[in-house]
C-alpha cells in the first residue's frame, strides 16, 4: 500500500469517493445525451451511482489504468507493472475493472481474495460492485469516446456491446425484463 502523500507531494490528482462519483455522474449524463444506451443499462447504473453507500470507500493510491498489458509476469508470478501514467489517489475499485473482462471468474475471485489478505484494513464491502460497475460503465466510455471522435465504427461497436451486455443481464435476472 502507497501512503497517498506520495502523490499528493508529486502534485498529482486526489480524489474523494464523492469526487469520484461527481465524474462518473457527469460521464453518465454524457452516455445519456447519446441517445444510444440501452435503457435498462442507464437504470441500472443510476441507481449504483445513486447510492451513497456504495461509494463510501477509501482512496488509496491506484494506477488509474490497469489492466493485464501492465502486468509483466515471469512464472506466474507478478513482478512488474508498468504504464504508471494515469496514477491518483481514487477508487482502488477501479482498478479491479479490467477483471471482469477475464473469461476465469476464479482468477478473479483469487485476485479480491489476495487484495483482501494484502490490505492492512478489511477493503470496504462494495469494492467488487464498483469494479463491475466501472467494467459494465467502460462500454458506455467507448461510446462517449466515439461520438467525440464522430467514428460511426467506433459508435456502432460501442452500441452492440452496450446491447450485448443489456441482454447478458437480463438473461442471468440482473435487470428487470
Amino acid at each position: 500500500v502507497f501512503p497517498t502523500t506520495i502523490v499528493e507531494d508529486a502534485d498529482l490528482p486526489v480524489y474523494t469517493g464523492q469526487q469520484v462519483r461527481d465524474r462518473r455522474l457527469a460521464e453518465l449524463d454524457l452516455a445519456v445525451a447519446t441517445g444510444k444506451v440501452p435503457s435498462g443499462l442507464l437504470t441500472r447504473w443510476e441507481e449504483q451511482l445513486n447510492d451513497s453507500v456504495m461509494w463510501d470507500f477509501r482512496p488509496r493510491v491506484i494506477h488509474g489504468d490497469l489492466n493485464e498489458d501492465n502486468l509483466v509476469l515471469n512464472q506466474k508470478k507478478i513482478v512488474e507493472i508498468t504504464g504508471w501514467s494515469e496514477v491518483c489517489v481514487g477508487d482502488p475499485a477501479a482498478d479491479f475493472a479490467w477483471l471482469y473482462a477475464c473469461e476465469d471468474p476464479l482468477f478473479r475471485e483469487r485476485v479480491f481474495a489476495a487484495y483482501r489478505e494484502e490490505m492492512p484494513q478489511e477493503p470496504d464491502r462494495n469494492l467488487e460492485a464498483r469494479a463491475n460497475l466501472y467494467a459494465e460503465f467502460g462500454l458506455a466510455q467507448w461510446l462517449i469516446r466515439g461520438v467525440e471522435l464522430e467514428d460511426r465504427v467506433m459508435i456502432s461497436e460501442a452500441v452492440s456491446m452496450l446491447d450485448h451486455l443489456e441482454a447478458e443481464l437480463r438473461a442471468v435476472g440482473a435487470l428487470a425484463s
